[in-house]
């Protein structure tokens, strides 16, 4: 017909983006969220092996963080990844058996050491099972970080997941006063980085998609989630959203 107009095609309307503290990496869908976070990582991978030799990088293997992990291990545009000059350590660690999903150690291994060739000694476990886990392992950390002179003597990038309340996953939020703690309050004993020890690395990446995060983002945003003034902020705090982070239930109205 003459007459007949074009169908104009309206999509859905794009989130505000949030006021965050840091950086907003703000993405269409996870995987281009994804995309933008390893993107970040490679590159603070080849930075920091030239500038100090070694990469030190600290993950929380969670089950939100581990999509980002296997995408790093086989996209070809990561396969020069420096990974026989990274050091890998556990954000967090629970005294569960071997063959729970919640043992860090058994993906730490199976997923990055296999999938990566990385020598195995760089790879850092905790042991949750003995109460001494957590001090073992802070006097690790500060054998390897030692080596480098003053001021970078620190973890070089942390990704971390945030979960629905508004943590960050396997880190102590509290206001700690070493760099490992161990709490025994709910469910199975976890050791965890301290918020002290996260908030003071070279960057932070906060890996937010999917949904059921909006509230999560809006504590951060308004300001609630406030950092102990005596913790040291970290040179970096990066967030990578997708939209579906943003979206909040229907009927449920913005806070």
């Amino acid at each position: 017909m003459d007459d007949a107009q074009p169908i104009e095609l309206v999509g859905p309307p794009v989130p505000a983006r949030p006021a965050l503290p840091g950086a907003v990496v703000m993405r269409p869908d996870s995987d281009t969220a994804i995309d933008a976070l390893l993107a970040d990582l490679y590159l603070h991978a080849r930075n920091c092996t030239r500038s100090f030799g070694d990469f030190h990088l600290a993950m929380a293997l969670w089950p939100q963080v581990n999509p980002a992990v296997l995408r790093l291990l086989t996209d070809p545009r990561f396969r020069d990844f420096p990974w026989s000059r990274t050091r890998v350590w556990l954000v967090d660690e629970a005294d569960v058996p071997e063959d729970h999903p919640e043992r860090r150690s058994a993906t730490l291994h199976g997923m990055i050491v296999e999938g990566s060739g990385m020598p195995p000694e760089q790879a850092h476990t905790i042991n949750a099972s003995d109460p001494a886990g957590a001090a073992a392992y802070e006097a690790l950390l500060r054998e390897h970080l030692g080596w480098r002179e003053k001021g970078h003597d620190r973890l070089d990038f942390v990704l971390v997941p945030l979960l629905p309340d508004g943590a960050w996953g396997g880190v102590a939020m509290g206001h700690e006063r070493g760099l490992m703690t161990r709490a025994e309050d709910d469910g199975p004993a976890r050791v965890m980085m301290t918020q002290r020890l996260v908030r003071a690395a070279r960057c932070i990446g906060v890996l937010a998609v999917g949904d059921g995060l909006a509230h999560a983002v809006s504590t951060w945003a308004g300001g609630d989630r406030t950092v102990p003034a005596d913790v040291p902020a970290c040179a970096e705090l990066r967030w990578y959203l997708d939209h579906a982070s943003l979206a909040r239930p229907a009927g449920r109205a913005a806070t």
